[in-house]
């Protein structure tokens, strides 16, 4: 697909001076960024109310979340968007999800449920992820990434706090089929307008990052070279373990625990982002794992009120940092 669409005159030079067009894909990204971190409620808020009401068992949901189509997208989305472009990943990805959802709200059995909410799950997946909008956002800012990433990073925040509690809400209100329809609706035109405004590259326009007159200097990696550095694997085989030993502990202990770590992160993740423009991002990391640990330890040694509060203010400094560096 092409992505070269033309766009009005976004470059800051002459009398008026434009606003950078960097900043208007920001903007959108930030707030598909809302959505793609609600996304990571989506099993308490979404599905145990789809579950109940149509009898499923705990594993025909669980199906759901361990589908090839959602692992699928998960392994090829930062390969797609490397390929192609954000751009067209955040329309496919999000009319998938909207009509996923759109399909889901008349289910009556089990079948039906799995098939319709995977493509849903592969949508949001593939189109408001945080790779995607990483990927994307990463492109169009060299200096001033630090702020633009810790931006977006915020807003994922920000949605994984509050969006599903307005899901919830509305379910409580008139069910969630009604919920799922207008959900799904929303997404699709979203999806449709975001396609609008957004550019998978600075130069699909005519412009180079952050506005400047000539392309950065800094050197890019390429995957292979990546994947041949030791650095990478160490960022890689790090982040999944405590990622995955905190996820796992949050769920054990209370799933509201998980929303209340995710308000805290909200500034957090803004103060850490912009922080990184000025401190190396690696110091900013290793103080991140560390007061991670630290937290685990003060769960485990400490009295159970205080060591979940110890675990939950580090456990949000820990996945600032993390993302601080994204």
């Amino acid at each position: 697909m092409n992505d070269n669409t033309s766009t009005p005159d976004v470059t800051e030079s002459g009398p008026s001076r434009r606003i950078f067009y960097g900043w208007w894909i920001l903007a959108v990204c930030s707030l598909l960024a809302i959505f793609g971190g609600a996304v990571t409620y989506r099993d308490t808020f979404f599905v145990v109310p789809m579950r109940d009401d149509l009898n499923l068992s705990s594993l025909s949901t669980g199906l759901v979340f361990a589908s090839a189509a959602g692992t699928v997208a998960g392994l090829l989305v930062g390969w797609l968007a490397d390929r192609f472009g954000s751009r067209p990943l955040v329309l496919f990805g999000g009319l998938a999800a909207g009509v996923g959802l759109v399909l889901s709200s008349p289910a009556s059995s089990s079948w039906h449920f799995l098939l319709t909410f995977a493509v849903a799950f592969a949508g949001t997946t593939v189109g408001f992820s945080m790779i995607t909008l990483l990927s994307m956002v990463n492109r169009w800012f060299s200096r001033r990434k630090p702020v633009a990433m810790a931006t977006l990073m915020t807003m994922f925040s920000l949605g994984s706090a509050f969006v599903p509690l307005l899901v919830a809400s509305a379910e409580l209100g008139v069910g969630w089929r009604i919920t799922s329809l207008f959900v799904g609706v929303f997404l699709c035109v979203l999806a449709a307008l975001a396609w609008l405004v957004l550019r998978s590259r600075p130069e699909d326009v005519g412009l180079w990052p952050d506005g400047e007159a000539e392309p950065p200097s800094a050197p890019d990696f390429t995957v292979r070279e990546a994947l041949r550095t030791g650095a990478f694997w160490v960022l890689v085989l790090g982040g999944m373990v405590l990622n995955d030993a905190t996820d796992s502990t949050v769920e054990d202990i209370s799933p509201l625990l998980t929303a209340v770590m995710a308000v805290l992160a909200i500034l957090l993740t803004f103060a850490m982002g912009v922080a990184a423009g000025k401190i190396p991002p690696r110091k900013i990391l290793s103080v991140g794992l560390v007061v991670g640990a630290l937290g685990h330890v003060a769960l485990l040694l400490l009295d159970i009120n205080v060591g979940t509060v110890a675990f939950c203010r580090r456990w949000s400094w820990r996945r600032v940092a993390v993302r601080s560096i994204g």
